[in-house]
């Protein structure tokens, strides 16, 4: 009886495999590149409105970052980017991109747009690396207690802000360098 318990355990654990690593992260990619289509959408209207010129390079820099995370999200990973943020150069020089783009534009209405453009897509990026990574869930739940710990003894913000600073820069170096 123990071998049929053992056999069925492992016929659910194949199958939850599958599921995990087929239709899900189809429906992740899916589920998350919503808010980035918007965010692009937003975008473009700012820039039908006057508010940026479409040659601005605020406009076209943010624009490029979008589209690179719409066509890459497929690819992406929390352990790709971690990967990639341990062990890949990063853009070359001439690639490089300020990460002040957004603090040039002197309007502030703008600026907060596109600061609000930028962390919606962030978020989505982020959010989509965590669904697509059943290992990360576990991760997460093991370490929750640890959390705990540290938010009476630290300011989260403080401590987490490092490890997401210039996501979208390692994203798009990622992209540029599939490419």
């Amino acid at each position: 009886m123990t071998n049929l318990h053992a056999l069925v355990g492992l016929i659910g654990l194949i199958a939850l495999c599958g599921v995990v690593y087929g239709p899900w992260q189809s429906a992740c990619t899916d589920y998350f590149r919503q808010p980035l289509f918007e965010a692009r959408d937003a975008l473009f209207n700012l820039a039908a409105c006057d508010q940026i010129g479409f040659s601005h390079p605020a406009y076209m820099i943010m624009r490029d970052r979008i589209n690179h995370m719409i066509r890459f999200a497929e690819s992406l990973t929390f352990w790709r980017i971690l990967f990639h943020v341990q062990f890949s150069p990063g853009l070359p020089p001439d690639r490089a991109i300020s990460r002040n783009f957004i603090y040039d534009i002197t309007n502030i209405e703008t600026r907060n747009a596109l600061q609000a453009i930028e962390r919606k897509c962030s978020h989505a990026m982020v959010g989509m690396m965590f669904a697509k990574s059943p290992i990360l869930w576990l991760v997460i739940v093991a370490a929750l207690p640890l959390a705990g710990l540290l938010a009476f003894t630290m300011d989260i913000k403080r401590v987490l802000s490092p490890l997401f600073f210039g996501l979208a820069e390692k994203i798009q170096a990622e992209a540029y360098l599939a490419e």
